[in-house]
């Protein structure tokens, strides 16, 4: 996918280096509002919005090959604009904003030959924005206990350098993310997290979510169910924002 992304955005760079990018026509194919604050951001920041547009593209011809191949996969996306928080460079604690950032997230799913799966499950993340901060983030997938069983080292990761597997069971999984060592002083990049699944009902629901540290240090206790994710800051002042939460059923 990353390959197909780069291909796209070079296409696109192109397009807005010769003045034919249509920003408008890209927020359409992206579902998302001109009007909305998501729409209002990407039209103001042509590189956030080329990016998830050649990311989306990317998922799209991805899905499309998968299909091919009879996997019945299928996918949808949600925007979120938050602010990143964390401590001030003054070494003082602060509430300050210090950029508008973006993230988004692609679930794919489709059929499975994983171990006995009868299903996987994609979530595709793209953050963009400046830098991040300890303590390290944390992204949780989840589903009801009667929808899906997660398959035995059915949890996985795909380009996802600065993050690691936290916990896993039947019901869910949990990563942590070092957005502070991943980022820098800016953030342009896209990982995935995932599951094989057990299908277990006819009709399954599953939640993602990206929860952000920021401001301390040492780790977050987390803890995760289907509609309930709870984290809570183990030193210091470090704080904790739910940045995303996306809900499909399939």
């Amino acid at each position: 996918m990353q390959k197909t992304k780069r291909k796209e955005k070079k296409k696109l760079n192109n397009k807005q280096k010769n003045g034919n990018l249509k920003e408008s026509r890209l927020l359409s194919e992206l579902g998302v509002s001109p009007k909305s604050q998501v729409g209002n951001y990407l039209n103001s920041n042509p590189e956030a919005l080329v990016s998830r547009a050649a990311t989306e593209r990317g998922i799209n011809k991805r899905v499309k090959f998968l299909n091919k191949h009879n996997r019945h996969a299928q996918f949808s996306s949600k925007h979120n604009l938050s602010r990143y928080q964390k401590e001030s460079d003054s070494g003082g604690f602060s509430t300050q904003y210090i950029s508008e950032d973006e993230i988004s997230c692609w679930i794919v799913t489709g059929y499975s030959s994983y171990n006995g799966a009868d299903e996987w499950v994609d979530c595709n993340y793209s953050i963009s924005g400046n830098g991040g901060d300890n303590p390290e983030d944390v992204v949780s997938i989840a589903w009801p206990s009667g929808d899906f069983d997660l398959v035995e080292n059915g949890a996985y990761k795909h380009n996802m350098n600065a993050g690691s597997l936290k916990s896993s069971s039947f019901d869910s999984a949990v990563w942590n993310f070092a957005d502070g060592r991943a980022c820098g002083i800016t953030c342009d990049l896209e990982f995935t997290v995932g599951g094989h699944l057990e299908r277990l009902a006819t009709q399954g629901k599953f939640e993602t979510t990206y929860q952000h540290g920021y401001g301390g240090c040492g780790s977050l206790s987390v803890s995760v169910s289907y509609g309930n994710v709870s984290v809570t800051p183990t030193c210091g002042k470090s704080s904790v924002e739910q940045q995303l939460r996306d809900v499909e059923q399939f």
